[in-house]
């Protein structure tokens, strides 16, 4: 599913800026303000430092870290699963199902 505020259909123009401004001035370290915009990925830095406000989304990719191997996500999800784990993001049975 596609985010609605994803800057992925943007980073073909994006990249190419960053990326030229850390070479330029050969930058070591590049910190990503908005982790969830499909960017920090296609830098090439010798670190990288993802950033965000999206509690949420940090959490996911704090789970992802401990065990790349584990799937949260279902084989198939609805539109109307998606919807309802959203508007209920607080509701326990996510949470203790995704170890978020």
């Amino acid at each position: 599913m596609v985010y609605q505020g994803s800057k992925n259909r943007l980073a073909k123009y994006i990249v190419p800026i960053l990326q030229n401004y850390i070479d330029e001035n050969k930058i070591k370290t590049y910190i990503e303000p908005f982790v969830g915009c499909n960017v920090i990925d296609k830098i090439r830095c010798k670190s990288r430092i993802g950033s965000d406000s999206n509690e949420d989304l940090i959490a996911l990719l704090k789970y992802v870290q401990r065990d790349n191997s584990l799937s949260i996500a279902p084989q198939e999800c609805s539109f109307e699963h998606y919807a309802e784990v959203r508007a209920d993001k607080n509701n326990l049975k996510y949470q203790r199902s995704t170890g978020l």
